[in-house]
């Protein structure tokens, strides 16, 4: 199956009918607002409607997410995720590990994929619906995405929050 990271940004970010405007700062997400209550317009966020409130209640806990998308149906390549980088957390590893932990726990069809850069080290991590189950679905995207919005609500619900280790000098 072919990964389509380098589309992450594909999408019109100025539909607002389908996005919601997320400020990762105060973790809040406002529907017609462009400037937040902290009075910042730059750390605003467009979060696809049907995805909002996982990524709101994942970054709340101290998950921080990078990109996400919850899959647009009229796309030629199909495609939800949730997609946490070194950008937002250095311990990015640690998150996703504790994710996958849970995924694993709770049996559900959503599956690890690592985001490597030209030297091989790590720099995200992607989770998405497995691959056997989107072949298996391939033909009814409505079921693809309402797996993966179902998987990461029990996701964003059971996740503990996650403490920064504190650096001792």
């Amino acid at each position: 199956m072919q990964r389509q990271f380098d589309t992450l940004f594909k999408h019109n970010i100025l539909n607002n009918k389908e996005h919601y405007n997320f400020c990762p700062q105060c973790n809040i997400l406002y529907e017609n607002k462009m400037i937040c209550k902290c009075g910042e317009l730059i750390h605003f966020v467009r979060i696809d409607k049907n995805i909002a409130n996982i990524i709101s209640e994942l970054n709340k806990k101290g998950y921080k997410t990078s990109q996400c998308c919850e899959g647009h149906i009229e796309d030629s390549y199909f495609h939800p995720y949730i997609y946490f980088s070194y950008l937002c957390d250095i311990n990015v590893y640690d998150m996703s590990k504790k994710i996958s932990e849970l995924i694993e726990k709770e049996n559900l069809q959503i599956e690890t994929v690592y985001i490597f850069n030209n030297q091989n080290s790590q720099i995200g991590t992607l989770f998405e619906v497995k691959e056997s189950k989107i072949i298996e679905l391939k033909n009814n995207r409505e079921k693809i995405k309402e797996l993966f919005i179902n998987s990461f609500e029990i996701i964003a619900e059971k996740l503990e929050v996650y403490k920064l280790r504190s650096k001792h000098v």
